[in-house]
């Protein structure tokens, strides 16, 4: 049991790991990143926010931290 790997015991725990390595969501994550996409994502963000059905899991985001994203897989 010593020799199990760590990450793999991450990745069963919180299975939205596996998904973070995929490229292709590899690139999405680096074009929701990137200084020049800024603008449109806070507009977006704005709206969201604004959208009754997803008050409850932005607050709970919000107080959770990382931790509770990961919960809800929204990445």
């Amino acid at each position: 049991m010593a020799s199990l790997n760590k990450n793999y015991i991450d990745m069963d725990e919180y299975p939205v790991t596996t998904e973070l390595q995929d490229p292709s969501m590899s690139s999405m994550l680096e074009s929701l990143t990137s200084p020049s996409n800024k603008d449109q994502l806070e507009k977006r963000m704005a709206r969201i926010k604004e959208d009754p059905s997803l008050k409850h899991i932005l607050d709970e985001i919000e107080t959770g931290g990382p931790a509770a994203m990961m919960r809800r897989k929204i990445c």
